[in-house]
């Protein structure tokens, strides 16, 4: 009895499942008055019209994303053109420079004021700016909030001091400016560096000053005085050389050096393992058949024991070392 019922059910169900699949193939096949369907042509036309849709939507989105990758490239290439002279600054101190390469370094030094002075004028321009909105989509941004709030009482020329009590200082120069008493106006040449006091033998003194020569028979020339500093600074190097750790192992290093082809040093920091061994083999002659090879982890330890060297051997940088 139950098995007959199920069976009954069973086919009901599928009864209404075949009742359904033939709906809707007769829907499919059957033509909708009520919608009209489209031509070929009127079907590109609407493609058409919805590419020309997204691109006026993404033009004003791609312009957007355009100012905001140059003021980043901007500032990128402005803190490269201030570590190339500070390295640059650094390396080359005291070393005489070409004719070009000191064009080259005086034309970056202008190039980063330009730009810097650009836009340290556009920051402090004295006109009127709509505020930016820090409420949007939905939420609060609440760094651009305080900074509108304190935007008031923000010192356009203190960014440039660096200094926290540039506002105590401005305010003593203002009173002692008041303290002080002036006459006439501020652009008015004074009168006291035109006329004093002329005695007989400062007319004499003026006029040796001015018509004899003032170069003395024992004076020693500036070119003399200067190669003296420079051998004097070269002395106090290699006497500095001296003094490290590992000097008293200098015949013995070069010794091992020819005699193994690989050499392991272990030292303590600053003992001249770096800086010393590769002069010692230059010395040596072993640059004669090439190059010493000195590695350095970090590019600012590099770029000083490259410096160090050039200065003990009395080079210039870039060339010999």
């Amino acid at each position: 009895m139950q098995s007959e019922q199920e069976a009954r059910l069973r086919d009901q169900e599928e009864r209404e499942q075949l009742e359904r699949n033939i709906r809707e193939r007769d829907a499919a096949g059957t033509r909708k008055l009520t919608e009209p369907k489209l031509t070929r042509r009127e079907e590109e036309e609407v493609i058409r019209r919805s590419k020309a849709m997204e691109q006026d939507d993404t033009a004003p989105l791609r312009k957007v994303s355009r100012q905001e990758y140059l003021k980043k490239r901007e500032q990128k290439k402005l803190e490269e053109i201030r570590d190339d002279i500070e390295d640059e600054q650094y390396l080359f101190d005291g070393v005489q420079l070409t004719e070009a390469e000191y064009r080259e370094l005086r034309y970056k030094k202008e190039i980063y004021e330009l730009v810097k002075k650009r836009s340290d004028d556009v920051d402090n321009i004295s006109e009127y700016r709509m505020p930016e909105a820090y409420d949007q989509d939905g939420g609060v941004n609440q760094e651009k909030r305080f900074a509108a709030a304190l935007q008031r009482y923000r010192d356009a020329n203190s960014g440039d001091k660096m200094n926290p009590f540039a506002e105590q200082e401005a305010w003593e120069e203002h009173q002692i400016g008041k303290a002080t008493l002036k006459f006439g106006s501020k652009d008015k040449k004074h009168m006291s560096d035109d006329y004093q006091y002329v005695f007989e033998d400062q007319i004499e003194f003026i006029k040796a000053s001015v018509m004899d020569g003032d170069k003395h028979e024992n004076e020693v020339p500036m070119e003399s005085l200067d190669n003296s500093k420079e051998k004097s600074a070269l002395q106090k190097l290699q006497d500095e050389r001296k003094t490290l750790p590992v000097y008293p192992y200098r015949e013995e290093l070069l010794q091992a050096i020819q005699d193994h082809q690989v050499l392991v040093i272990v030292g303590e920091t600053g003992s001249g393992k770096t800086t010393q061994i590769p002069q010692y083999l230059h010395e040596a002659g072993y640059t004669k058949r090439g190059r010493v090879g000195c590695t350095q982890p970090r590019r600012v330890a590099a770029m000083s024991v490259a410096a160090r060297v050039s200065q003990e051997m009395g080079v210039k940088l870039g060339h010999e070392v």
